[in-house]
């Protein structure tokens, strides 16, 4: 497969840096419990091997960076006895009218227009809400609390410690100064090995079916800079698909039936000569992966191009080699008609 966001997609509670805030609660995402596979140097709690959780449970001592006093504290969440106002969601004024007035909006108009719709009929578009101090317990415990459990974190140094590093520790284009690289809490997240190891949910899905021996399979990625040659050439014959089924009127697809019957004539559109021509150019794609010599020059996406001399583009093939799958359509299209 291609390299994609959505191919590439983590799986919910991924080991992820980039999810995580520096101390708890918040709006972090809760991750998934994980085994130590390496540790710090500074005193910890947890060894190689052992099962770290990345929330806090109740039988959990609490944040080391908190107080006994203040541990015992803000254990539980509680009530300070204030309240607030706050505007309802869009979401939320839909259900009201939907509920309340029997009245079904469209989800696409804008917020000012539901608020509208809403004070016409009689709903509140603020509700009072009490006031609450959230506790430690049940919350995600941070990247502070989860590097210290690792003995990563001096506490000694506490207050060097950031999440991207302080801006009077970066040199003059931003970056981090490399003395000061050990106090930045998301590098030194994304460098443990569970993190930096952390598999796609696809990888994770197909890891799981090969352990139960469902299937025996091997996932793997086409390069980065030319994302069609996963399935060689598979991106070219969706382009042809599409490129069949916008040309038919919308008078054809009105119905579900009829959607249905041409998005199945788009598919059986394409035909082997298709498919082999399409093949044949993504495999000149590879012969120029496989000439390039890349101790000469570092490997790019114009490089390679020079090799094929295509496009300079290929994200979405149907538009961006317009040209070429054009072509084909039009030859297709001639048979097609004739048949």
């Amino acid at each position: 497969m291609d390299q994609s966001s959505g191919h590439g997609r983590m799986r919910e509670g991924a080991l992820n840096a980039n999810n995580m805030s520096v101390r708890y609660g918040g709006c972090q995402e809760k991750l998934r419990d994980t085994k130590i596979r390496d540790v710090g140097t500074y005193p910890r709690t947890l060894e190689i091997g052992d099962v770290q959780s990345m929330v806090f449970l109740v039988d959990d001592d609490g944040p080391f960076y908190l107080s006994a006093a203040e541990k015992c504290r803000y254990k539980f969440d509680r009530l300070t006895g204030k309240s607030k106002m706050r505007e309802k969601s869009k979401k939320r004024l839909i259900e009201e009218l939907k509920i309340q007035k029997k009245i079904c909006v469209r989800r696409y108009y804008k917020r000012d227009e539901i608020n509208e719709i809403a004070t016409v009929n009689g709903i509140r578009l603020t509700y009072e809400e009490p006031e609450i101090v959230k506790g430690w317990v049940g919350r995600p415990k941070g990247m502070l609390q989860v590097l210290w459990e690792r003995g990563w974190i001096d506490c000694s140094k506490l207050e060097e410690y950031s999440a991207n590093g302080k801006k009077n520790k970066k040199d003059e284009s931003g970056k981090v100064r490399p003395e000061f690289q050990q106090y930045v809490l998301r590098t030194l997240m994304k460098s443990c090995l569970d993190f930096s190891e952390e598999q796609s949910a696809m990888e994770v899905l197909l890891s799981e079916l090969s352990r139960r021996g469902e299937l025996d399979v091997q996932l793997l990625t086409s390069p980065k800079y030319h994302c069609e040659l996963a399935g060689e050439g598979v991106e070219y014959c969706w382009g042809l698909s599409k490129r069949f089924y916008r040309s038919l009127s919308l008078e054809k697809k009105r119905t579900k039936a009829a959607f249905d019957k041409c998005v199945r004539e788009a598919i059986t559109f394409v035909k082997k000569e298709h498919v082999e021509r399409f093949s044949g150019k993504c495999r000149r794609y590879m012969m120029a992966y496989n000439a390039y010599d890349q101790k000469k020059d570092p490997l790019t996406y114009k490089a390679i191009e020079r090799f094929v001399k295509m496009a300079k583009t290929h994200r979405n093939i149907a538009d961006q080699d317009k040209a070429f799958v054009e072509k084909a359509w039009r030859q297709a299209i001639l048979d097609y008609d004739e048949n």
